[in-house]
């Protein structure tokens, strides 16, 4: 049996029967019709909250803490095993790809490099969609765009054009690359690194979409 607890949702009087004393009697009868049999139970329990402190402030009962806490093993996030991260990517990005039908076996130095230094407060699942997304929006070997990182977190300039959805994505993504420039002064490092891409992949970019370099550009 595996449960998992939010001590600010739980009630006091539901967490006051989960720390009642377990029944001697490990028989049950499922129906009066049936005889009763053995049951051997083990409880796995989990929290994303600091249980210890919750104690303190008298949101979560001392007494279940206690009969929860057998063997505790604490799980570190992801920003704490920095180590990890490049193998967790390769797995995802090797498990999307086989999914998704596509050829990309690899991350740039540079995408490895971001994925490494982002906080990911979202821990692995953030991890994992992070990955689906990128396989999902690339169609080259080697994933050089962390622009799909985490969008939310992409620091865009304060005057970039609103889109409605019946626009082409490329033309999109040519307003968004003209604006940012324009507003970088046509610096294209600090230009690539507001888009959270490589300077690289920026100027590939800039030239797919026939953007001319020039400040006076309209």
């Amino acid at each position: 049996m595996c449960s998992f607890f939010n001590p600010r949702r739980t009630s006091k009087s539901r967490q006051a029967i989960a720390a009642a004393p377990a029944p001697e009697n490990t028989n049950v009868a499922f129906s009066s019709c049936l005889p009763a049999r053995r049951i051997d139970v083990r409880i796995i329990s989990a929290s994303n909250k600091d249980l210890p402190q919750l104690i303190q402030i008298k949101e979560f009962r001392e007494d279940l803490f206690y009969r929860c806490n057998v063997i505790g093993i604490t799980i570190p996030s992801l920003r704490q095993r920095r180590e990890d991260i490049v193998v967790l990517a390769n797995y995802f990005l090797t498990k999307y790809a086989d999914l998704l039908n596509k050829r990309t076996f690899r991350f740039s130095a540079y995408v490895l490099d971001q994925m490494l230094n982002y906080p990911w407060p979202g821990n692995v699942r953030e991890l994992e969609n992070a990955v689906e997304r990128m396989v999902n929006l690339t169609d080259e070997e080697e994933i050089e765009d962390i622009a799909f990182l985490d969008t939310a977190r992409i620091q865009m300039a304060p005057n970039t054009t609103k889109f409605d959805a019946g626009r082409p994505l490329k033309e999109m993504e040519r307003v968004a690359i003209i604006n940012v420039l324009r507003e970088c002064r046509f610096n294209v490092t600090e230009s690539a690194k507001r888009l959270g891409i490589s300077k690289p992949t920026l100027y590939k970019k800039i030239q797919g979409h026939n953007i001319p370099m020039e400040r006076g550009f309209k």
